[in-house]
């Protein structure tokens, strides 16, 4: 059913889409000064108006991604395989999924603690949700793409993975250029990791929510 695909495709496109915007938002009001330095995207969204776009796009893109959470976890159940492992999915991407609102609501220049939890919550839980995604997809979905998408998705969450520690390195012994180029990539990785469930979700063709079976 094609509104299942484009749930995952609308996620990707508002988050990429509405990260560049406060970025660009960001510049033109002069709230960050690119001749001196690239900035972080929290820095960019530290400051209204932008902060609010920055809000807004972070609360949308929980939302849907708790959505697309769910969706995946009631596909997988329904071929009842792996229901410990489908459970634990679906736990670390309601985390992550909520982790992305509270970074969003609690601006990196307003409560710097809650900022940097959210972060957390919203990239290392998502980095274990989308490992096991992948091992989902060979151990219980049918897939018809494996031969790309298995390649594809190992390559996202290892580059990910090793991108965001390198990130947090570089920012720790202050070296932001280094660092914002790490987060920059980092955030499109994890936002296309999202997308590229369209590729299961096309395969819905109905769906009944539960919660029990």
């Amino acid at each position: 059913m094609l509104l299942w695909l484009l749930l995952p495709i609308c996620f990707t496109a508002i988050g990429l889409v509405g990260i560049a915007a406060v970025c660009v938002v960001a510049v033109s009001h002069g709230s960050v000064n690119i001749t001196e330095s690239f900035p972080l995207i929290s820095y960019c969204g530290s400051y209204q108006p932008e902060s609010c776009i920055f809000s807004q796009i972070c609360n949308i893109c929980s939302l849907l991604g708790m959505l697309i959470v769910v969706i995946r976890y009631q596909q997988i159940r329904d071929l009842d395989c792996h229901p410990k492992t489908n459970m634990a999915c679906l736990a670390l991407g309601l985390t992550s999924s909520s982790g992305i609102s509270l970074m969003g609501n609690f601006q990196h220049s307003a409560v710097m603690v809650l900022h940097f939890f959210g972060m957390f919550l919203a990239f290392i839980p998502g980095l274990v949700y989308f490992t096991l995604q992948l091992w989902q997809m060979y151990h219980s979905a049918p897939c018809h793409h494996k031969h790309w998408l298995g390649p594809l998705r190992v390559a996202c969450c290892s580059a990910c993975t090793a991108l965001l520690f390198t990130a947090m390195v570089l920012f720790a012994v202050g070296h932001i250029p280094g660092a914002v180029a790490c987060e920059g990539l980092v955030v499109t990785l994890f936002f296309c990791q999202f997308g590229l469930l369209a590729v299961d979700f096309k395969q819905i063709d109905c769906l009944e929510l539960s919660l029990s079976k």
